[in-house]
């Protein structure tokens, strides 16, 4: 598999060699804003939610986890 554009406006630095759309499709002004999310099974029993959120939210106050995902946003 290989990249051939990124939805943002510009090059991310996680991925420096590949351009942003606007540039590889010649689509002017074109970006996109992408989301996150942790998703579980219906049925998943509300103390595997509770920890899992628990987790997630002390893996998200980490100063250095913020710039990780910053930088792929």
């Amino acid at each position: 598999m290989r990249a051939l554009a990124v939805s943002s406006s510009n090059r991310l630095p996680l991925l420096p060699d590949v351009p942003p759309l606007s540039d590889a499709a010649g689509v002017p002004d074109f970006e996109t804003i992408s989301w996150h999310a942790l998703l579980a099974p219906a049925k998943t029993p509300k103390n595997v939610v509770d920890r899992l959120h628990a987790e997630l939210k002390k893996i998200m106050s980490d100063p250095d986890m913020k710039q990780k995902v910053a930088n792929i946003a």
